[in-house]
């Protein structure tokens, strides 16, 4: 799959990289809080992948409160994405990542810039 697209947007090396086992400090008890998630986010992130300008991991630790594991199959999710659509990763790719991950998990998810929340469809 990944022979299809550009290497400037998704080698190989990236979704061995989001592979591999994460290694930190474990989860803080009754959940990481917004910097945590933030660090996951910049640590789990390869320093190589293909980022759009003004990708934001601190907006997305703040909307998402996701588990490292979530984060991490979000990233890998929307390289595909991005790759797929022949882009980098922008901040829109990876807030559909989130939202999907979300979905699939089963965990509630905010619709637009309300509180309201909603049953993943």
């Amino acid at each position: 799959m990944f022979s299809s697209c550009p290497s400037i947007l998704l080698d190989q090396a990236l979704p061995g990289a989001l592979r591999s086992p994460m290694r930190g400090r474990p989860a803080s008890p009754g959940g990481a809080g917004v910097a945590e998630r933030r660090r996951v986010w910049e640590t789990l992130c390869p320093a190589r992948a293909p980022l759009g300008p003004g990708v934001d991991f601190e907006a997305l630790a703040k909307k998402h409160e996701i588990t490292g594991g979530m984060i991490k199959n979000a990233l890998l999710r929307a390289a595909y994405l991005a790759c797929e659509a022949g882009t980098p990763i922008t901040g829109a790719v990876l807030e559909e990542a989130c939202t999907e991950e979300c979905r699939a998990a089963g965990k509630l998810t905010r619709v637009g810039a309300g509180a309201d929340s909603r049953l993943p469809s």
